[in-house]
């Protein structure tokens, strides 16, 4: 069968490839090798979502910038476990710290903020007297993966994206300028 997009690898990133995708008129397949989709992510219990002040990247940074939006609304649609939850990043050189600080500033990423280690150890006990470089983060969160990439496998298959399981991809080929055909 031709399919105008071919997604290799039913993971998190194939799913959530196929699930946006399938909001338009296109053929899809997803081809996953194993048995399920999803197996890869399902050692991860739950996942950090970052707000960026981590990425160095500006250029990643803006593949991420409102990735809670999106996350906030699959998780609802795909009944799949998403909450923002604030975080603490602890530094050990000032340098680093402030390097932070400049990114927060630049990119105008809100809810982030130094704080004292008092006011860390009151948010938990965990915080040692000896971390001095501190930035809370109110816009972070915490995902399933799992359950996330079988919910948007799932949302790409009731849209018509064709989950292709045990199939393994084992040659590309280029046939004219414009088409590719794949191996199984």
């Amino acid at each position: 069968m031709d399919y105008d997009v071919v997604i290799l690898g039913g993971g998190l990133a194939g799913c959530s490839v196929a699930a946006a995708l399938a909001r338009y008129n296109l053929n899809i397949a997803v081809i996953e090798r194993n048995f399920d989709i999803a197996e890869d992510v399902a050692q991860f219990i739950t996942t950090f979502v970052t707000d960026g002040t981590d990425v160095m990247d500006d250029s990643v940074y803006e593949l991420l910038r409102d990735s809670h939006i999106p996350l906030l609304e699959y998780s609802r649609k795909g009944n799949f476990y998403y909450e923002k939850e604030p975080s603490l990043s602890i530094y050990d050189e000032k340098k680093d710290f402030e390097a932070a600080l400049e990114r927060i500033h630049r990119r105008g990423i809100q809810g982030a903020r130094p704080v004292s280690r008092e006011e860390a150890a009151a948010w938990t006990p965990q915080i040692k007297d000896s971390y001095q470089w501190i930035i809370r983060h109110e816009n972070t969160g915490i995902i399933s993966p799992y359950d996330m990439a079988t919910a948007l496998g799932e949302i790409a298959s009731e849209n018509g994206v064709r989950i292709r399981l045990e199939e393994e991809v084992t040659a590309i080929e280029r046939i004219a300028h414009d088409e590719v055909r794949y191996h199984e």
